[in-house]
């Protein structure tokens, strides 16, 4: 499992994603055997990571997290390649682009990728994923304002799944079924970082059925 941005897997309580978002993902991937979740310094929004981010020429902390990222995919890549038996990748929003980046040099391949609410290069994945013949299942929430600032939000408003393919599927998800009248809190743990829908795949447990489905190998 690979998190998304405003985490800290040194930091306390909810920046925390070992006791927040990945708690969530383990009650979803519980009848699998064996979960990890990948930390990284996805940078919480707070002033002093918002300095760093101006230090090292990034208007904002998404700027400082975009660099992060780049830098944990080799070392993920490292990884994933001693891995000795099949495996599968879960990912939300950048850490759906960690993912891209790290299995495209990983030397022993996953089974399958589940991406939720990606914040990558749809077309680039897409490309992979057929090339290599993993599938993949892309997840999106129908209203999601967080991925209209991505870095990538441009190039994916032209995205369309190729057809006649059987390795990269997309699923566009309205919440209001699963989250009437506007609701948008966790179900699972007080979570400040719900923003238009960009989480809430990872927490209606309704999905959960599927994404297991998808993740039996």
């Amino acid at each position: 499992m690979v998190h998304g941005t405003m985490y800290d897997p040194e930091g306390d309580g909810l920046n925390n994603p070992h006791l927040t978002i990945y708690e969530v993902l383990r009650n979803a991937f519980a009848p699998f055997e064996s979960i990890s979740g990948i930390g990284w310094p996805s940078v919480s929004f707070t002033p002093g990571n918002l300095f760093e981010a101006w230090f090292k020429g990034h208007l904002t902390w998404y700027g400082l997290a975009v660099r992060n990222a780049r830098l944990v995919s080799p070392p993920l890549s490292r990884l994933l390649s001693s891995l000795d038996g099949p495996y599968a990748i879960v990912c939300h929003s950048i850490g759906c682009d960690i993912a891209r980046h790290a299995v495209s040099s990983a030397q022993r391949q996953p089974a399958r990728i589940l991406l939720i609410n990606p914040d990558t290069d749809y077309a680039a994945f897409q490309e992979w994923s057929i090339a290599h013949g993993i599938p993949t299942l892309h997840v999106a929430a129908k209203r999601d304002s967080v991925l209209r600032f991505s870095q990538y939000a441009r190039k994916n408003s032209k995205f369309q799944v190729a057809p006649r393919q059987d390795f990269y599927s997309m699923e566009t998800i309205n919440f209001d079924q699963f989250l009437p009248d506007g609701q948008r809190d966790s179900f699972s743990y007080g979570n400040p970082r719900r923003l238009w829908d960009h989480m809430a795949s990872l927490e209606v447990p309704e999905l959960w059925l599927r994404y297991r489905e998808f993740l039996k190998f």
